[in-house]
């Protein structure tokens, strides 16, 4: 069994030559940490040294997997590597040389106990499982640190408050908002209660006249109409591009620390999250933490600019 030891970057060895050297090697299991996001390209030179060493290669997807994408951005067709989601995984049964999870690509769904499991159903005894994710997938092995960007991973910040959000918007929100139109940021407000959107809408609206701006669910009137806003609210994370991102009801049973990470992972370079909730628990913290290892380890490894 693999002792745990992080190598990413050791004596300038690039992130692909590491995840390579491991499979050369035999090494049973290891971890690739990355931002959620992160590119799929450090798989690229295995999938060509499996390619010419006639290796079996199957790559999972956590997420409705784009079946041969992957192999598209990396320059192979279809068969060099066996693609596949997770539900597909399951019915699979053969054995692979390299087994690839990546939850970071798309949105994480499933436990760490039952991706190992599928993992070590597909493995041969001599295999290399790799699990590619913003946190150890396995207890022990190697540990490989990837980032794609030059700047710190955003960390979202917190407001506990006992206002009902159905009906106004808490001060501290309010200022938050305001805040974030002055500096010509907007700001996008994530529900995942689709029910309760309408009147959150309504709460904001009730502000409108204070704030001088446009307030609208983006289903009301299409895509086109987005950068003509400030404010958007919307049960669709993929409308918060360029926005501050306001989680409301962060706290909810709905949301596990690996949503909330996918939630921060929409914010790019200048932008914020902010986590809005009656109270802080262990998926906020866990989430938190999770983001700030990983900027950690940047730092560490002299990867980040500022």
């Amino acid at each position: 069994m693999n002792n745990s030891k992080e190598n990413s970057h050791e004596n300038n060895i690039s992130t692909a030559d590491a995840i390579l050297k491991c499979c050369k090697n035999y090494k049973d299991k290891v971890n690739v940490l990355s931002p959620a996001g992160g590119n799929r390209e450090v798989f690229a030179e295995v999938f060509a040294w499996a390619e010419a060493e006639s290796k079996r290669v199957i790559y999972i997807s956590s997420g409705d997997s784009d079946e041969g994408h992957i192999l598209k951005k990396c320059g192979f067709k279809k068969g060099v590597v066996v693609s596949c989601n997770y539900n597909s995984a399951l019915y699979i049964n053969e054995k692979f040389d390299v087994v690839i999870y990546d939850e970071v690509s798309l949105k994480p769904m499933y436990s760490k106990k039952n991706v190992v499991k599928v993992m070590e159903k597909l493995a041969h005894s001599y295999g290399t499982m790799i699990g590619y994710s913003f946190e150890k997938i396995f207890k022990d092995g190697e540990v490989i640190f990837n980032c794609d960007s030059e700047y710190p991973i955003v960390e979202p910040r917190s407001i506990v408050t006992k206002v009902k959000v159905t009906e106004d918007v808490p001060l501290n929100v309010y200022e938050y908002v305001k805040w974030s139109i002055n500096t010509q940021r907007g700001v996008f407000i994530y529900m995942v209660d689709k029910e309760k959107l309408p009147n959150v809408h309504k709460s904001f609206i009730k502000i409108k006249p204070m704030l001088d701006v446009a307030v609208y669910n983006p289903e009301d009137k299409g895509y086109e109409w987005m950068d003509k806003v400030n404010i958007l609210i919307s049960d669709n994370i993929q409308y918060a591009s360029k926005r501050n991102i306001i989680v409301y009801y962060a706290d909810s049973m709905k949301f596990n620390y690996k949503d909330l990470i996918y939630i921060s992972s929409m914010a790019g370079k200048g932008q914020e999250v902010l986590f809005v909730s009656s109270g802080e628990n262990e998926e906020i913290d866990k989430c938190k933490n999770l983001l700030r290892e990983l900027n950690k380890r940047a730092w560490e490894h002299g990867l980040l600019k500022v």
